[in-house]
């Protein structure tokens, strides 16, 4: 029907009523049985159409075979290149100092908890 429209070879009524017909076809609100009549009285007995084209194109499917393609597909990657490498590290190299000096100051509390033994003062 489609093709029909675009050839152009048609007159003007012919063509407002093929275009009505496919509007309501390509419709989802139309209901079902609009559908069926159109499809009936513009094609004939579509549904035994249908049924041929579903047997010719079945065969054809069957032989078509898929094989890989013989060139690898080369997947790209980016690598985004840090903008301050050196200040990272210098600021890593700080972070690192500061946890080792907490540490070293929390293991002096412990040792401080364990030499007097904690008392209430009332």
């Amino acid at each position: 029907m489609e093709a029909s429209l675009v050839g152009g070879k048609l007159q003007k009524k012919q063509v407002q009523e093929l275009s009505k017909q496919l509007h309501s076809l390509k419709s989802n609100t139309a209901p079902l049985v609009k559908k069926r009549q159109i499809m009936r009285n513009t094609l004939g007995d579509y549904r035994e159409k249908m049924a041929e084209d579903e047997r010719k194109f079945s065969k054809t499917v069957s032989v078509v075979k898929f094989t890989g393609s013989t060139s690898l597909e080369k997947k790209s990657i980016f690598v985004k290149k840090a903008a301050g490498c050196s200040t990272q590290n210098s600021n890593r190299q700080t972070d690192d100092r500061r946890t080792q000096n907490t540490l070293q100051s929390t293991e002096q509390a412990v040792c401080n908890k364990t030499e007097s033994p904690f008392k209430f003062n009332f």
